[in-house]
């Protein structure tokens, strides 16, 4: 009986990660409400960095890699998803003339287990922190 939960609960551990791939991200305007109605401000993106470790995947529990979407670098994933949301909110600039944003990313983890990334950066607006 212990060796059969002892798979069981193994099993169940290591299918997690049953994905190699990260799905795309998809913006819905319904989750930045509030900062699409507090502010009139139209936003650019200068840039997104990561000056350590950006990569293009994550370890799963010793299962593999898994990949970021066209294995972009985590810079680059953070770079669309926040074009993709300030273009659903109507905040995109196309024409450069909002206010520039920069991002430095200076730490990201993925818990495999409960499925949450943690991202940790310093926002630049118009080069003010």
């Amino acid at each position: 009986m212990k060796k059969i939960t002892l798979c069981l609960v193994t099993g169940i551990i290591l299918s997690g990660c049953v994905s190699n791939n990260i799905q795309p991200y998809k913006a819905d305007s319904a989750d930045f409400l509030e900062f699409k109605t507090t502010t009139q401000n139209k936003f650019t993106i200068d840039k997104v960095t990561m000056p350590e470790g950006d990569s293009n995947s994550i370890m799963c529990r010793m299962n593999g890699n898994i990949y970021l979407p066209n294995k972009a670098t985590y810079s680059e994933y953070v770079h669309t998803a926040l074009k993709k949301a300030l273009v659903v909110t109507k905040k995109f600039a196309e024409d450069k003339d909002g206010s520039a944003i920069s991002l430095e990313l200076t730490h990201i983890n993925f818990d495999s287990i409960a499925g949450e990334w943690e991202i940790v950066g310093k926002l630049t607006i118009n080069n003010e922190s």
